[in-house]
């Protein structure tokens, strides 16, 4: 026994529902009300309950000599049972203090009808206490060491009254689950004697199987019923072998219910056997009829291009790879349809997508029934063809697919059209393998977009090497920009006429220690390169600042200096701020400095950002200059809309003394538009005077000065 258990009493205990013991409603726990009389009668009390404390609130299971108010007393102050260490026993006092914490008035414990209580915890097998076997009285009275050790007996036998009944609930729902698992599962038993030949199968394996529950039919019956064709021969060879040798089957077969529908059944079959024969056989069916679908779609989804139907990279991927393991001759072409990109941005992705369906249905139209064609990616595909004629012969063929291709599309009040570039790999002439075939054939695709697109390249050997080597190039331009082996040369820029500076071009040189200076044609591919040629960018642009600064600090007036920005800049939706803040930054004027773009930037794509960021820049002072001049597309049409301050005659053309009225002619231009011309280039005086006399004014090239570190000038 312990003191009073009531001062910690008020903690809430974890729950476990009553409903654990599966009681119906108005149904007593077995054996327990003769359990509580025995208890009654040996201490000589009046009141007797069994309590469950674990609920949401306290439950008497069983109770004999009190009324529902005083039983809810016994629930609630039995409390302490859960976590005393002995036998828990109540004073008048403590009941009247607890009861009044538990909401019921009082004045005095004289007004309780419970003068004493003692309460032994009730456990479950895992130890857990979860109620209380309690004794009461009217009146107060002693309770000695042997009551409680009597108590406890009493205790433990109401527990294994509370144990059978929650192990016969846990078996119940057992039951209950497996039962509704069974039908959700759409899984039935079934049972095989050999000895009496008789089948039985379970309510739900005869709905799998369409036939009425009522009727049980025999093996041969099940089988010629409802296995067709090679079905039914392959289910009779898995029994044979199970009762000759003894083991079990595991088979998915497809069967024809009387309906005659399909459906798709898993069975499983494990023999008992008595002195080595197998006497029964046991066995559960399974509907997996919505599983195979769902395979199916999933297979559907996994590989089918949505848009157009055609197998999708994954779909390619496996064909490709079953090709190679018969070891069969292939070639492998891959078709990219040119500047998608512009008639999505242009006419819409609808159209875009119209056209993707076209050509994917011409494609699978212009080679044999049976050859596999792909949609491989956003708009490419590829086609995995046997090799029946050379190489010439297949070039030509692409050609001709390449002019089919081309011929228009229909899209509501739109024509579209787009030609094709094409890249094609034999195997295993040039390919031992999937990934090498696919490598192979994505050079000889990069090469004819790299030609300028409509075109059929088939894969070289030597294309592979080229690509390795730029790819090796940008690798190392993108160390070297990690390591700062990037600094500029400056070549000076002169007003010819009074042989004054007019300010410098700054021009990148690749600083190796193995390899000395390099000027930007042996690194030139880098500037196509979408990340680094903005990197490279902005190398130049900073090291200029940080020179420009140096030379204001140092008093030397150079002018303006011009830095070369890359079309792949312009990628850089905030290009004209970010430059504009560099300045800043470094303390500059943006009339001191000049960008120099080629034609080309105003003709690719994205020419609206490129027109917004040059007018942005332009209209801050800074100065805009169009380099090598006359050697592109560029038409009047670009140098009224975009704004352009000179016009950099190339050098090509200064240089050839049968280019000299394309200099007059460039010379004529820009002084009717009221635009600067520089002249490149000019390495001799003959050069430099012959511009004089055209009426160009600025200069630059190796007669008026090298290009050189800027140490060398200031």
């Amino acid at each position: 026994m312990s003191a009073s258990p009531y001062v910690n009493a008020d903690h809430a205990p974890s729950l476990i529902p009553v409903s654990v013991l599966g009681l119906r409603d108005g149904e007593d726990l077995p054996g327990v009300q003769e359990l509580c009389r025995l208890t009654g009668i040996f201490f000589g009390v009046s009141m007797f309950a069994v309590t469950w404390l674990r609920d949401a609130s306290p439950v008497s299971l069983w109770s004999s000599g009190a009324c529902r108010r005083t039983a809810e007393l016994l629930a609630r102050c039995s409390y302490p049972a859960l976590d005393a260490p002995g036998i828990v026993v109540a004073t008048p006092a403590d009941l009247a203090r607890h009861g009044g914490a538990c909401g019921h008035s009082g004045p005095s414990a004289a007004d309780w009808p419970v003068g004493f209580l003692a309460a032994a915890p009730l456990t479950l097998a895992d130890g857990t206490r979860v109620g209380a076997l309690c004794i009461a009285d009217t009146i107060s009275r002693t309770f000695s060491t042997d009551d409680a050790q009597r108590l406890r007996d009493f205790a433990a036998m109401a527990s294994e009254a509370l144990r059978a009944q929650k192990a016969l609930a846990d078996t119940r729902r057992r039951e209950q689950l497996l039962a509704r698992a069974f039908r959700l599962a759409k899984v039935g038993g079934w049972e095989y004697n050999v000895i009496t030949g008789n089948l039985t199968l379970s309510e739900q394996a005869l709905e799998i199987y369409g036939m009425d529950t009522t009727i049980q039919p025999s093996l041969d019956v099940l089988m010629r019923r409802f296995y067709p064709g090679d079905a039914i021969i392959d289910t009779r060879e898995d029994f044979a072998r199970l009762l000759r040798e003894g083991q079990g089957y595991d088979s998915r077969r497809r069967i024809q219910r009387l309906d005659g529908s399909s459906r798709w059944i898993h069975v499983l079959a494990e023999p008992e056997s008595h002195e080595g024969q197998v006497v029964r056989v046991h066995g559960l069916v399974e509907d997996i009829t919505d599983e195979v679908e769902s395979q199916r779609r999933f297979h559907e989804l996994a590989y089918t291009d949505k848009l157009t139907g055609l197998p999708n990279r994954g779909a390619f991927l496996l064909e490709l790879g079953r090709h190679f393991s018969r070891h069969e001759p292939i070639v492998l072409i891959a078709i990219d349809i040119d500047g998608f990109k512009d008639i999505n941005d242009t006419i819409g992705h609808h159209a875009g997508d119209q056209l993707l369906i076209e050509v994917g249905r011409r494609i699978t139209a212009y080679f044999p029934v049976g050859t596999f064609a792909a949609r491989v990616g956003s708009n490419e595909f590829t086609v995995i063809a046997p090799i029946h004629t050379a190489v010439g012969s297949a070039v030509e063929q692409m050609n001709h697919l390449r002019l089919q291709l081309r011929e228009p599309v229909h899209y509501a009040d739109q024509t579209l059209s787009a030609s094709v570039s094409i890249g094609m790999c034999e195997a295993p002439a040039q390919a031992n393998d999937a990934d090498q075939i696919v490598r192979n054939t994505d050079i000889a695709l990069y090469q004819a977009k790299k030609a300028g697109g409509d075109r059929t390249v088939v894969f070289e050997p030597e294309m592979r090497d080229r690509l390795e080597e730029r790819v090796q190039l940008l690798r190392n331009v993108r160390r070297g920009i990690e390591r700062k082996e990037f600094i500029l040369y400056y070549q000076p820029i002169y007003d010819m006429r009074t042989h004054t500076l007019s300010g410098f071009e700054a021009l990148m040189r690749w600083s190796l220690p193995e390899k000395g200076i390099l000027t930007p044609g042996y690194f030139n591919a880098a500037f196509d390169d979408q990340a680094l040629a903005p990197q490279l960018g902005d190398e130049a642009l900073r090291n200029a600042f940080e020179q420009m600064r140096r030379w204001l600090n140092k008093g030397f007036d150079f002018k303006r200096v011009s830095v070369n920005v890359a079309a792949a800049q312009f990628y850089r939706l905030d290009l004209a701020g970010h430059i504009l803040d560099m300045l800043k930054q470094y303390g500059l004027r943006p009339d001191q400095l000049t960008l120099e773009i080629t034609e080309s930037v105003y003709l690719g794509p994205g020419a609206d950002a490129v027109e917004d960021a040059l007018r942005t820049l332009h209209q801050s002072g800074v100065g805009i200059a169009l380099d090598d001049f006359g050697t592109g597309y560029a038409s009047l049409t670009q140098l009224q809309r975009f704004p352009v301050d000179s016009l950099k005659i190339d050098k090509s053309f200064v240089q050839n003394p049968d280019a000299g009225s394309i200099v007059d002619a460039i010379i004529a231009l820009g002084t009717s538009l009221n635009i600067h011309i520089v002249a490149e280039g000019v390495e001799s005086e003959l050069h430099q005077d012959a511009l004089l006399r055209r009426g160009c004014r600025y200069g630059q090239g190796y007669y008026l000065g090298k290009p050189m570190p800027a140490e060398f000038y200031a």
